[in-house]
């Protein structure tokens, strides 16, 4: 029996002459893979007529003549639907049955071009073993026909629609409206205009089959690029670091392109043009292609590569894996979050998923409305989706309805806020009898601290030419001291003045420490800080620059506060307006509090701690760190085997604490006398994350063991 509350999605996707759908369903609230399947068209859509051509139509049409159905695949589709999954469709609503002989139909009745070769057939052979309309469809656009502009944060302030068009559209194009623009913006105001221009082949192609095979109307969701079908399931299905480059390779028939995204955003897109046919041959210019634009852009772009398409074999992830990119060997793209139809996990390998990744992609966002990695793009004409909307009001009755609900909730809302008004007025009137009293009698005392002031200034001016800026680095001196004294177990090894700026270089046991230095005096900026070890115990080097303060400040400061102290004796308060804080996530708290407790020394109890965090809050962002501190705890009581599990599992999850859990590996088995297992990690780390700081302790420490 079929769900009410299932719904289907179809993502059809065209590159060159092949065509391939995928049909995704939600059950449950579960998403899933229900069927993916593809076409070679014998000739394009709409095939263009020009001299000389007769001879290879004629060619073409007597393969389509030979073409028969795939009666296979329909036999396979008949025994999918037999899963009796909620929501799918019959044998008898797909109008088979089992001595059904499926044949071409023929061609649409709007189609006149009747002895030119046509791949409408074909599409349509392809289409009517999918129940289209029982769900919504999203199709891909025809990457030729896209231009695209990048914009940047200052362009993107204000009226960026009718700015789009002015820059990107002719006065021509813009009278014809055989266009369709959208564009995307990232989080830092910079973003990607694309335009559709002419007509959409593929829509139209759907359009005209459904006349024939159909007498439902197809519904259509969206029209989205190809970069961008790419580009959400990067956003939804991986969580890289924000300062990461991330470049998905896609290899098709015709379409071969190279993404690069940075904290899901767009950064760049470049097309590779391949002209090779040996496969050998066209792996090595594909990695040329992309070494070439990683060393024009300057940007490491292959920290992290995905591969997908059509022509990404498993010899092409060896390739690529095998060069040695800058980060993380090279993937093919792996789709989490998506469910596969119980029995079809033999048919939907990995490698399958991966070449149909745009029309899942296309299909996914159809079902999935309310998921914010996915982009809002759209290039659905709009004449389309105004004539799939079921209540439709013309421009002046939006109007009318708006004045009237302006006007009835102006009314309610106009005599709420007099009554507010009044009791207002009435409180502030009372307040203000209040403060007044007091600021007549404050005025005399203010005045006569401003006339002290002026004559300190004066004074100051004086003083100013003969102590010159001794003053202001006693004020430092003594700041330095003061905060030395108060944070233990922190020192400055060097203090470097320049003419507007002066930086300190230390040490500290203590990461908060730094916090509070670069606190003392204004414009101080953390240039860097690196963690290190001696005898296994944490020290942090650091380096903060600073503004120098202001000389006046430093000769007025011990002046001001005997002037002033009189004011914190009287009663008077001025009217503050409370700003109201901003909530912050409980659980985040609760790990921050356990972070104090062991930094502040008391291990055991942050081990306890840590333990309960991870057990009671299995699916926070922090329960990652909470595991590696874990394994810190227990290193430092002594546990080292139970220490070496953790470390072990915060490895595998291959998260921003690698590095620092091959470290301790290594230092584990150093405290068990296992040299062999100790060399083995800290050589690891030294090879996979050469530019991390702890590989020059772990380069020191594997000198001192080899010799």
């Amino acid at each position: 029996m079929r769900g009410k509350k299932n719904k289907f999605s179809f993502g059809i996707f065209q590159d060159g002459l092949t065509v391939k759908v995928a049909e995704l369903v939600l059950i449950d609230g579960q998403i899933k893979i229900l069927r993916l399947s593809k076409t070679e068209l014998s000739a394009p859509l709409y095939p263009k007529v020009t001299n000389g051509m007769q001879d290879e139509f004629a060619a073409l049409e007597d393969l389509k003549e030979e073409k028969e159905p795939n009666l296979e695949e329909i036999k396979e589709i008949h025994d999918l639907e037999d899963l009796e999954i909620p929501g799918t469709i019959s044998e008898e609503d797909m109008g088979f049955d089992q001595e059904t002989v499926v044949e071409a139909p023929e061609m649409v009745s709007d189609f006149h071009q009747e002895d030119i070769p046509s791949g409408l057939n074909d599409l349509q052979i392809l289409m009517q073993t999918f129940p289209l309309e029982k769900g919504k469809i999203a199709i891909n656009a025809n990457d030729e026909q896209i231009s695209y502009y990048q914009f940047d944060s200052a362009f993107a302030t204000s009226k960026l629609d009718r700015k789009l068009k002015e820059e990107l559209l002719s006065k021509e194009e813009l009278k014809s409206k055989n266009y369709s623009m959208d564009y995307i913006i990232n989080p830092n105001g910079t973003g990607l205009a694309f335009v559709h221009r002419g007509r959409f082949e593929l829509l139209d192609a759907v359009q005209d089959i459904n006349t024939v095979i159909s007498r439902e109307k197809y519904i259509f969701d969206h029209i989205d690029t190809n970069e961008i079908a790419l580009m959400n399931l990067v956003r939804n299905c991986y969580d890289f670091p924000p300062e990461d480059f991330v470049t998905l390779l896609y290899i098709g028939v015709d379409y071969v392109v190279g993404i690069v995204m940075k904290d899901n955003s767009h950064v760049k897109t470049f097309p590779i043009i391949i002209t090779e046919t040996d496969p050998e041959k066209k792996r090595m210019a594909i990695y040329s292609k992309i070494i070439l634009e990683q060393d024009i852009s300057n940007t490491p772009i292959t920290q992290h590569v995905i591969l997908a398409g059509e022509n990404v074999s498993d010899q092409d992830v060896d390739f690529f894996q095998k060069k040695g990119f800058y980060w993380d060997p090279p993937k093919r793209l792996e789709l989490k979050g998506l469910d596969l139809v119980e029995g079809e996990s033999d048919k939907l390998t990995v490698e399958r998923i991966a070449q149909y990744a745009i029309p899942i992609s296309l299909a996914w966002k159809v079902l999935d409305i309310k998921q914010p990695n996915f982009f809002p793009s759209n290039l659905l004409p709009t004449k389309i989706i105004e004539s799939q909307k079921y209540f439709k009001i013309a421009w002046h009755g939006f109007l009318v309805l708006a004045a009237i609900f302006y006007f009835a909730l102006s009314g309610t809302i106009r005599n709420l806020e007099l009554h507010q008004e009044i009791v207002n007025i009435r409180s502030t009137i009372s307040q203000t009898q209040t403060e007044l009293r007091h600021v007549r009698r404050m005025v005399q005392q203010v005045k006569e601290v401003k006339t002290k002031i002026e004559i300190l200034k004066n004074n100051m001016e004086k003083v100013k030419n003969i102590i010159g800026n001794k003053n202001q680095w006693y004020y430092i001196i003594k700041n330095f001291s003061a905060s030395l004294y108060n944070n233990k177990i922190t020192w400055i090894n060097e203090l470097n003045s320049q003419e507007d700026r002066f930086e300190i270089f230390g040490w500290t046991t203590h990461r908060r420490n730094i916090i509070d230095l670069a606190k003392l005096f204004p414009n101080s900026t953390i240039k860097q800080i690196n963690s290190n070890f001696i005898e296994d115990i944490p020290l942090w080097d650091f380096e903060i620059s600073f503004s120098y303060p202001d000389p006046e400040k430093v000769m007025l400061e011990k002046e001001l506060k005997q002037q002033t102290r009189f004011l914190k004796s009287e009663e008077y308060k001025p009217v503050v307006i409370s700003q109201p804080e901003v909530a912050k996530d409980d659980t985040t708290k609760i790990y921050n509090n356990i972070i104090t407790i062991y930094f502040a020394g008391n291990i055991k109890e942050a081990h306890e701690r840590f333990k309960d965090f991870i057990e009671n809050y299995p699916e926070h962002t922090r329960v990652y760190n909470a595991l590696y501190f874990v394994g810190e705890c227990q290193y430092h009581l002594g546990f080292i085997d139970e220490a070496i599990i953790s470390f072990e599992q915060v490895l595998e999850q291959e998260g921003s604490k690698s590095p620092d859990a091959l470290m301790m590996l290594g230092n584990s088995y150093e405290l068990l006398e296992d040299e062999q297992n100790a060399t083995y990690y800290w050589d690891r780390l030294v090879k996979k994350y050469p530019l991390n700081n702890l590989s020059k302790l772990a380069r020191y420490k594997l000198e001192q063991i080899q010799g």
